[in-house]
C-alpha cells in the first residue's frame, strides 16, 4: 500500500512537470489553470519575478506560449559576492548568474527589467537581507524584519505601475499579475490606477515571516477585485465583472 501511494505521488509530480506545472512554489499553476485555462497566448506582469524558472509563478505560462513583463531589482539569484553568511551552511553558496542573463536565456520572448516598482519614480536604496537574500527597500525594518545594512546598499531605478504601463502599454490589460515584493505591496498598489491597469487575475503575497499584511493594501483593490482563493502566503483575486 505504501509503495502504491508513493508511486502515485511520483506520477503526480511527473505529470505536473510534463504539463509545465510545478515551477511555482505552491503549484500556483493549478490556480491559473482553474481561472485562465482557456486563455491562449496570454500575457502577464510579474513584479518580484526572481529567477527565470525557479519558484516562478509565470514560467509555466511562458512554456505554454504566454509572454510578459518580468521585473526584479535583484542583480543575482543568489547572495552577492560581498555577502558574508551568518549560517555556515550558506558559505558554500557561490556568486550566481545575473538574473537578467537567466531571463534573456530562458525567456527570450519576455521583457525583463532590473528595476523596483514602488510609489514614486526615481531611485530607491535597496540592501541585501541576511535572512532571505532578496534586495529589499531599506525601510523593510518598518515591517518588523531587520535588514543588516552591512551587506551593502545599492541605488536601483524605481517606477510606479502607472509609469511602467505608460512605457509598456501592451501590458496594460494582462491576463495575470503576480506581485511579490517583500512587504512593499502597499506601496506598489497605492499608486496603481486599476481603471487603466486591468489584470484579470492577480496573485499577491500577503504574508511574510508569519505576519499577514493584507490590511495595508487590500482596500486599494477591493473596488475592482474579488478574493477567490487563499494559498500559503498569497491571496488570489479575480477582476469583478
Amino acid at each position: 500500500m505504501r509503495i502504491t501511494l508513493l508511486v502515485r505521488l511520483c506520477l503526480t509530480i511527473v505529470n505536473k512537470k510534463v504539463n509545465n506545472m510545478g515551477h511555482a512554489q505552491h503549484y500556483e499553476e493549478e490556480i491559473l489553470a482553474k481561472y485562465l485555462g482557456d486563455v491562449v497566448n496570454g500575457t502577464y506582469v510579474d513584479i518580484g519575478a526572481g529567477h527565470a524558472s525557479d519558484i516562478s509563478n509565470t514560467y509555466g505560462l511562458y512554456l505554454k506560449g504566454w509572454t510578459g513583463l518580468t521585473i526584479d531589482p535583484k542583480r543575482f539569484h543568489v547572495y552577492p559576492a560581498t555577502f558574508v553568511p551568518s549560517n555556515p551552511v550558506q558559505d558554500k553558496v557561490k556568486h550566481g548568474e545575473p538574473l537578467s542573463a537567466s531571463h534573456k536565456k530562458m525567456r527570450p520572448n519576455d521583457i525583463h527589467l532590473t528595476i523596483a516598482v514602488t510609489n514614486y519614480d526615481g531611485e530607491v536604496d535597496m540592501c541585501d537581507s541576511a535572512t532571505t537574500g532578496s534586495w529589499l527597500g531599506d525601510d523593510y525594518t518598518a515591517e518588523g524584519s531587520p535588514v543588516i545594512k552591512k551587506y551593502g546598499i545599492n541605488k536601483v531605478k524605481c517606477l510606479t505601475i502607472n509609469t511602467l504601463i505608460s512605457k509598456y502599454p501592451q501590458f496594460a490589460n494582462p491576463d495575470f499579475l503576480s506581485l511579490d515584493v517583500e512587504t512593499n505591496e502597499a506601496k506598489v498598489l497605492e499608486c496603481c490606477d486599476f481603471e487603466k491597469f486591468t489584470p484579470t487575475l492577480m496573485i499577491i503575497e500577503n504574508e511574510v515571516r508569519g505576519i499577514d499584511l493584507r490590511a495595508n493594501w487590500i482596500h486599494f483593490i477591493d473596488p475592482y477585485y474579488d478574493l477567490v482563493e487563499t494559498i500559503p502566503g498569497n491571496l488570489v483575486f479575480l477582476r469583478k465583472k
